[in-house]
């Protein structure tokens, strides 16, 4: 528990820092416990399912010149959505 200290005890005391700096650092331990707890529980993307990283991986072999665009086109074809559009299209 904090208490105040008497005011003899504090005229005795040298500070090796401002009082700004201590504020600063406790703004920044604020704000880190805050940050850290809004962190979500498992950040990035999702896992791909096993199964379409398996395709992706047999595509992409069986079709060396193919780029990612193509390998993206090819999966929409089999009828699903795997992957965002490129380019941001839709």
């Amino acid at each position: 528990m904090l208490h105040r200290l008497p005011l003899h005890v504090l005229r005795q005391l040298r500070l090796l820092v401002r009082p700004d700096t201590v504020l600063r650092w406790h703004r920044n331990l604020v704000a880190r416990r805050h940050a850290a707890s809004c962190q979500p529980e498992c950040p990035g993307r999702p896992r791909t399912v096993r199964s379409i990283r398996v395709l992706v991986l047999r595509l992409a072999k069986e079709n060396p010149s193919w780029g990612y665009r193509r390998l993206h086109g090819e999966l929409l074809v089999l009828g699903g959505r795997w992957a965002p559009p490129p380019s941001g299209k839709s």
